[in-house]
């Protein structure tokens, strides 16, 4: 378990944030997060009494939620804190219908915490069939869901899309 409490992120701690997305991304997710994070609105971040040990990338996207990113530091993995981060976000979006999050297929630590708090895969098919083909094509680029990747979804509404 983890004595880490959740904030939003302020611009002191865009150092420390960074440090984490070089730890737990290389190539061209490496970009993107640094990219993402410079723009982001909606960044939480996990904070023991070492600092800050973990960071959530969020964005708002109409009536859905979306995690672009969950990162937690080496020397802070398995002792809860992405399941904290996760859980922190899900209630940030607890107004919207429904939470995407993209993960490489092969991210099998990933895949299992969204898994365990309910996230399903879903396709770009199946999300056309719920709003209709130029809703999805935005989605997916606002998304940047890109080929190795699996789209899951957390239904928050009663209403279904």
């Amino acid at each position: 378990m983890t004595d880490a409490v959740i904030r939003r992120a302020t611009s002191d701690d865009t150092s420390s944030i960074r440090e984490i997305l070089e730890e737990s991304f290389s190539g061209i997710y490496l970009w993107h997060a640094t990219h993402t994070l410079s723009k982001a609105k909606d960044v939480l971040c996990a904070v023991a009494p070492t600092g800050i040990v973990g960071v959530s990338i969020l964005k708002k996207l109409g009536e859905f939620g979306y995690v672009y990113y969950v990162a937690v530091k080496r020397a802070n993995r398995n002792q809860g804190i992405g399941t904290l981060l996760l859980d922190h976000a899900i209630d940030f979006f607890r107004e919207q219908k429904g939470i995407f999050a993209s993960v490489e297929e092969d991210n099998v630590a990933s895949l299992r915490l969204f898994e365990s708090k309910g996230f399903e895969r879903v396709s770009f098919s199946w999300l056309q069939s719920r709003v209709g083909l130029l809703r999805t094509a935005g989605l997916w680029r606002e998304m940047t869901v890109v080929p190795g990747e699996v789209l899951l979804y957390l239904e928050l509404s009663r209403q279904r899309i």
